[in-house]
């Protein structure tokens, strides 16, 4: 490793020497370039929310678990603390969205109708905010799928907890018969 550095060092400075623009176009810029992009290339971020059940039904809390269980949202409870409510909280700052879950949540989420099941509080003109949407949405319509399936069950919530927790197996194969497995559960 010690002997590598050393030639690199030594081709560096013989380029240096031989021609400095050489050097500056095909070692510096490149390396400037990346630092830039680095610095330009948003960071992961996590979602803060709160969320008010106001429906406080099973299917309620398996919904709002499951949600919260995603890698990038942070979601607890409204705790109604001080003189702010949901979009108060979101314009100050201290949340990222809030979620109402209203009090037909089990009939909108069987019928569909993901409008009436609850309302996204978030901020304007936030790129971020499209994902979350999309999230609580897909899971809106996840739920749905499987209500629809457990018709003829009697439990539908115990029957939907089972089986939204199970998942997905893609298996990717090659030409010369490898094969790669993904396991896909969450977000």
């Amino acid at each position: 490793m010690k002997n590598i550095f050393f030639l690199v060092k030594h081709n560096i400075k013989l380029l240096t020497q031989k021609s400095p623009i050489f050097t500056l176009v095909f070692i510096f810029i490149p390396i400037l370039i990346s630092v830039c992009l680095s610095l330009l290339i948003p960071d992961i971020r996590s979602f803060n929310g709160q969320v008010i059940d106001n429906c406080d039904s099973e299917l309620s809390k398996l919904y709002i678990e499951t949600i919260a269980s995603k890698e990038s949202i942070n979601l607890e409870r409204y705790n109604n603390t001080g003189n702010l409510n949901l979009e108060d909280k979101i314009r100050v700052g201290d949340i990222s969205f809030g979620l109402v879950i209203s009090k037909n949540f089990n009939e909108a989420i069987e019928t569909g109708k993901y409008a009436k099941a609850f309302e996204v509080y978030c901020i304007d003109n936030d790129i971020g905010m499209e994902t979350i949407e999309s999230v609580i949405f897909m899971e809106a319509q996840r739920f749905n799928f499987l209500l629809t399936k457990s018709a003829a069950k009697e439990d539908k919530t115990e029957w939907v907890e089972e089986n939204i927790k199970d998942t997905v197996n893609v298996i990717s194969m090659n030409l010369d018969g490898t094969s790669s497995d993904y396991s896909l559960s969450n977000m």
